[in-house]
C-alpha cells in the first residue's frame, strides 16, 4: 500500500479539496490518504510530517502537498520506478495567474516516494525539512530514481506557499524570465 501524506492548515480548504480529488483519481488501487491539519500551536512542519508518517500504514510513503496537483497516473508511475526513493526531476510550475512552465532539473522534494523501512524522521524545522531529509537520504546512498514528472505533477505558486513569494517568483522566472505575475509580488 502507498500512504499519501498530506499536511494542511485552516484556510486552505479549497486546496485540500483539490488534493483529495487528485488522490481519488489515482489509478493505483492500494492507497490511503493521511491528512494532518496544522493546529497552529507551534508544531513545526517537520513534526507534522512525522505525525503523518506515524499515522500511516503503507509500505511506501508519498508526499502529497495540499496545494499541488497530481495526474491520475502519478502513484502508479512512481511505484513502478521506485527502488528506495523516487522523485521528479522536472515538474510543471504554475504561477498564481495560471501560466505554466516546465521546471529546471532538480530533485523536487515535494514529489518524494520512499520505502517506509528506510524513512528517517524529518528534522523539527518550520520549513526546509524536506530538503534537509533528502540531503540525509542522499548521504546514506539510498537508491534514488529520478523521473520526468512534467506531466504528472504541478507545483503551484499562489502567494500563500510555505516559502515567501520572492523565493517562488525567482524560481518561476528562471524558466520564464519575462513573465511577471502580479499575484506573486
Amino acid at each position: 500500500m502507498i500512504s499519501c501524506l498530506c499536511i494542511t492548515q485552516p484556510g486552505r480548504e479549497e486546496f485540500l479539496k483539490q488534493a483529495i480529488a487528485c488522490f481519488n483519481e489515482q489509478t493505483f488501487p492500494d492507497k490511503e490518504l493521511v491528512i494532518v491539519e496544522d493546529p497552529k500551536t507551534g508544531i513545526t512542519l517537520g513534526e507534522l510530517r512525522n505525525l503523518a508518517v506515524a499515522k500511516s500504514t503503507g509500505d511506501m510513503l508519498a508526499v502529497w502537498d495540499d496545494d499541488d496537483l497530481s495526474d491520475p497516473g502519478r502513484l502508479e508511475c512512481q511505484f513502478e520506478a521506485t527502488k528506495d526513493i523516487s522523485l521528479f526531476e522536472h515538474v510543471t510550475l504554475e504561477c498564481a495567474c495560471g501560466v505554466q512552465v516546465r521546471s529546471p532539473a532538480r530533485m523536487w522534494e515535494c514529489s518524494m516516494m520512499i520505502r517506509r523501512e528506510i524513512m528517517p524522521f524529518y528534522a523539527s524545522l518550520p520549513r526546509g525539512e524536506d530538503t534537509e531529509l533528502l540531503q540525509r537520504l542522499r548521504d546514506s546512498r539510498a537508491l534514488i530514481t529520478l523521473i520526468d514528472g512534467t506531466h504528472l505533477y504541478t507545483k503551484r505558486f499562489h502567494g500563500a506557499n510555505t516559502w515567501e513569494a520572492v523565493h517562488n517568483r525567482a524560481l518561476f522566472e528562471r524558466c520564464r524570465p519575462h513573465h511577471v505575475c502580479e499575484r506573486l509580488q
